[in-house]
């Protein structure tokens, strides 16, 4: 009988230290697997970390390519400006050495008969819009160039130059709106054969809004006579609000003698 007892003590021993033994071996394999997971998850952190600094890379590039794009815009928007400028002075010279050999009969029936036919049955009128959002950084005695006509009936106003040119002797309505920016104010010259007639002034300088004004005036005109819209010298700021917001008309009231 203690023989038996003894025997089932070393039994029951050896089967619990089994059980123990096949116990540890799996938390061993658990904890190889959880460290396989680790490293994985580690490598996936590295990745999405690589990835990231790769996005901030890129996003940093494209803000450099977008100033780029910015700058070169603009550039070629002052160098828009400088091609209308150079337009405008060699129509100016052409214009005025027309002007200046009209007196002669030849020149001066060509001369007149050329406007004439620009202007049938003495209709002339016309509308024009700065399209740009902004013209900055106008220099003083700078041609405003509206350049998109709304109306150009006899078409005695060029958008490439901003110059509007009578083609019949007689007395002319023009208006002008001006808008400016919020925080600024500008004046402009209107003007006839290069001579400051009157200015139109409009001030947002004290305000966060944008503001514009309206002015008018009746000329007594000759043939080939040009009027147009400059900057100022007198406190020209050198920017003013488009988006065809700040436009020029003009109409022949009546012919005279």
């Amino acid at each position: 009988m203690f023989v038996f007892f003894l025997f089932f003590i070393f039994s029951f021993v050896g089967i619990h230290g089994i059980k123990e033994e096949t116990f540890m071996q799996n938390i061993m394999n658990e904890i190889t697997e959880l460290k396989t997971r680790q490293t994985s998850c580690e490598r996936y952190k590295a990745k999405v970390a690589e990835l990231e600094a790769a996005v901030v890379q890129l996003k940093t590039k494209q803000s450099s390519y977008e100033a780029k794009v910015d700058d070169l815009q603009k550039r070629n928007g002052k160098l828009e400006l400088k091609m209308l400028q150079i337009q405008h002075d060699m129509d100016s010279k052409r214009q005025i050495h027309n002007i200046q050999h009209k007196d002669k009969p030849d020149n001066l029936t060509t001369y007149q008969n050329s406007y004439k036919r620009m202007a049938v049955s003495g209709q002339v009128a016309f509308t024009a819009g700065v399209s740009n959002a902004d013209l900055t950084q106008l220099g003083d005695h700078h041609t405003i160039i509206f350049d998109k006509p709304i109306t150009n009936i006899g078409n005695a106003y060029s958008v490439h130059s901003g110059i509007f040119q009578a083609p019949l002797k007689g007395v002319y309505v023009f208006t002008m709106t001006l808008m400016v920016v919020p925080r600024h104010s500008e004046y402009l010259d209107i003007v006839v054969d290069g001579n400051l007639i009157n200015q139109i002034f409009a001030d947002a300088s004290s305000v966060d809004d944008f503001i514009s004004t309206t002015k008018q005036w009746v000329l007594d005109l000759n043939v080939g006579s040009e009027v147009w819209i400059r900057t100022s010298t007198y406190e020209n700021k050198g920017e003013i609000h488009g988006k065809m917001h700040t436009t020029f008309s003009g109409f022949l009231l009546f012919e005279t003698e």
